[in-house]
């Protein structure tokens, strides 16, 4: 076999190709050689030849057929050449190049899989194929991190991710479990870390849910022992008392208390203790319904400065912390602010201001009535500044040999340091006497 015959044969590309370089820069291809592995490319905008990896290549496309452009070795895009009936020129699939990105090549098996036909006995499928090479490298459920476009891990399938699923598992359900397409729900499972079962119980919700993939909203959303007299009682009992008492006494170990264990001591506590915390529970249960009161009145003593945390040791700890927070952020105009402090104006202050723009412009307009050529008019500026007499410095220079000595300042205490204060003035000469035409301004 000749040479133009192997390259025909492995490499995807020929002389004269316009190409896209790692997704990101233009050129046309100018050579190919190290055995059909590197090609010469030369980029369209700086003229610069590069050897680049044919993997970090893809054609692009052009609007038509004409010059691509001058000074190259082959200008015309023209059909490659017809090779004898014992050769044939193979391109790399979708799912072999190596620049396609993890979701397109996704893409791609599905698309091929649309028009995969199961005459030929070693036509394998090529999703299954796809899913099981990713499947010996992947970890189980790679597919569900793929697709997560939060970037969080979670141990529940997102929307997203059950649309995906239902449209392979669907596509599958119509294939024979053997030959080629022997173990596909298997090998779906492992490539969305599920497993049978949970495969066919999520088409059954799909179905029961009006063909809808989100997940099923509790009844209890948004219900908390402020707004909900039902959610009061379930948190307000005996048991419950308890496991509080319990969690706030020292413990060695830090973990967390076994809730299992916790009822059993609780069962084995005598009747009196028993009806002590359910007095407990009782008098919370009875105050239930004015802990928004309580809340509220507390924020208008404070006037809002006060934590979340000091409300609910405030209120001597009936709820936590968090539910205090998630419920005044569930009200409406809620929001978190910074305090800020601004000047004391009474009524008096904004009268004499008002009197003072007002005579200020009556004096300035009153200006234009001189004539500019015998009287000038100035507007002077005048402000002080106080500056320590005292600054200490981290650079002093010390040589002992030239008689320049270290030197250090006294002062009977470092906040009652000596100030100096100094004056600083400008004029202001209006052209033509009119504040409004601006000037020129010189320091006094």
């Amino acid at each position: 076999m000749s040479n133009i015959q192997i390259l025909q044969e492995h490499c995807p590309f020929r002389i004269g190709d316009y190409v896209i370089v790692n997704n990101r820069d233009y050129g046309y291809i100018i050579a190919i050689k190290n055995n059909n592995v590197e090609i010469k490319v030369k980029y369209a905008i700086t003229n610069v030849i590069q050897d680049i990896n044919v993997y970090d290549c893809q054609i692009a496309s052009i609007a038509n057929n004409t010059n691509l452009r001058s000074g190259l070795e082959r200008h015309v895009r023209t059909a490659p050449p017809i090779l004898p009936n014992n050769t044939t020129r193979r391109l790399l699939s979708p799912t072999e190049r190596i620049s396609l990105t993890p979701i397109q090549k996704l893409k791609a098996a599905i698309q091929s899989a649309r028009s995969w036909k199961m005459e030929e006995k070693e036509n394998k499928h090529p999703l299954i194929k796809y899913f099981k090479s990713m499947n010996e490298v992947k970890e189980k459920g790679w597919i569900r991190i793929m697709i997560n476009t939060d970037k969080k891990e979670s141990k529940q399938l997102t929307s997203t991710g059950k649309g995906l699923l239902l449209i392979i598992y669907n596509m599958f359900l119509g294939l024979p479990n053997k030959g080629t397409t022997f173990g596909r729900m298997s090998v779906l499972g492992k490539a969305f870390g599920v497993t049978e079962t949970r495969l066919r119980q999520l088409f059954g919700e799909y179905l029961e849910r009006d063909f809808s993939t989100e997940r099923k909203i509790r009844s209890d959303k948004g219900q908390t022992v402020f707004n909900s007299d039902k959610k009061r009682k379930l948190t307000f009992t005996a048991l419950s008392m308890y496991k509080k008492k319990r969690s706030r006494e020292f413990r060695d170990d830090p973990s967390r208390l076994d809730e299992i264990q916790l009822k059993q001591e609780f069962d084995k506590l005598t009747e009196h203790d028993k009806f002590c915390f359910q007095v407990q529970a009782d008098t919370n249960l009875d105050r239930g319904p004015f802990l928004h009161d309580e809340v509220v009145d507390l924020l208008k003593r404070t006037k809002g400065t006060i934590t979340f945390r000091e409300i609910a040791s405030q209120m001597k700890d009936i709820v936590d912390k968090d539910t205090i927070r998630r419920h005044m952020q569930s009200l409406e105009g809620f929001r978190m602010r910074k305090n800020r402090i601004l000047p004391f104006v009474d009524e008096s202050a904004m009268k004499r201001r008002v009197v003072w723009g007002e005579s200020f412009w009556i004096f300035w307009k009153s200006v234009r009535c001189f004539n500019p050529t015998s009287t000038i008019v100035i507007l002077c500026h005048m402000d002080e500044k106080w500056f320590f007499a005292i600054r200490t410095r981290s650079n002093q220079k010390v040589i002992t040999s030239e008689g320049i000595l270290p030197h250090d300042f006294q002062a009977q205490h470092k906040s009652h340091i000596g100030k100096e204060m100094y004056i600083a003035m400008t004029g202001f000469r209006l052209n033509h006497n009119d504040i409004t035409k601006g000037g020129q301004a010189y320091q006094v």
